[in-house]
């Protein structure tokens, strides 16, 4: 009877702790999971934000330059009147890349010739057409440069091979020509042909050969692309902290 009694007493303690335990808040935990959830998706949305800000400063913070290299220092002479009959010639090797015109000092020798079309064109290595423009004879200026456009920055052009083309129908006084001077020294891919067929390895035309670079800002755009990266790692592992609360 006295054991009875007791496990009574145990059975009504027991009860009375089970209700004196809070009951599981649900509303609360469900308020933190809504949290949670809009916290990895303020994450997701500023690692995106931050990718599309690296694309952004890599393509428009770039840097154009142009760099200018001269086959010779000063003219002394021309290569011979130029004609249709056959072009003068320079090849030269592209030290750089993004080769985009070609300045070619051209003379009237001082005389107004009114009659007549310069012809200048560029070609490559295995002798396809890059690019060509007529002149009128009255544009040539004595000792003046003339500028022979490229259709588009050449890209690999550097250590390559290329060949300027002379001509002119222009037989008014002593016709145009095409100045140029002394080497200091013989050019590995330099070649010049005089307006009479002759090789001449003591000179070269007087060329300026343009090139156009780019370079994008690599530095700012991968600092953005770490940040939403790590910003992107703390998604999966927010997710797992709370698959273990679960």
């Amino acid at each position: 009877m006295e054991k009875n009694v007791q496990e009574e007493i145990r059975e009504e303690e027991s009860w009375e702790q089970v209700i004196e335990t809070p009951a599981f808040d649900v509303e609360a935990e469900k308020a933190a999971q809504q949290r949670s959830r809009r916290g990895r998706w303020g994450y997701v949305i500023t690692a995106v934000v931050l990718c599309a800000l690296a694309v952004l400063v890599y393509f428009t913070d770039t840097l154009a330059g142009e760099a200018t290299g001269q086959l010779i220092e000063r003219h002394k002479s021309g290569v011979g009147m130029l004609t249709t009959d056959a072009a003068a010639t320079q090849t030269f090797r592209a030290e750089k890349e993004g080769l985009y015109t070609v300045d070619v000092m051209v003379s009237n020798y001082n005389k107004k010739v009114k009659e007549g079309t310069l012809t200048l064109w560029l070609t490559d290595e295995a002798g396809a057409e890059i690019a060509r423009a007529d002149f009128p004879v009255t544009e040539v200026k004595n000792n003046a440069f003339m500028t022979l456009n490229l259709p588009a920055a050449q890209s690999g052009s550097a250590g390559q091979v290329y060949t300027l083309h002379a001509t002119s129908d222009c037989v008014e006084q002593k016709g145009v020509t095409v100045r140029m001077g002394p080497l200091e020294a013989p050019v590995e891919g330099q070649v010049l042909t005089l307006a009479d067929g002759t090789v001449d390895s003591e000179n070269a035309m007087n060329l300026r050969i343009n090139y156009q670079t780019v370079s994008y800002s690599t530095m700012g755009a991968a600092a953005l692309g770490l940040m939403a990266l790590a910003l992107i790692t703390v998604v999966p592992l927010g997710s797992r902290k709370e698959r273990r609360r679960g």
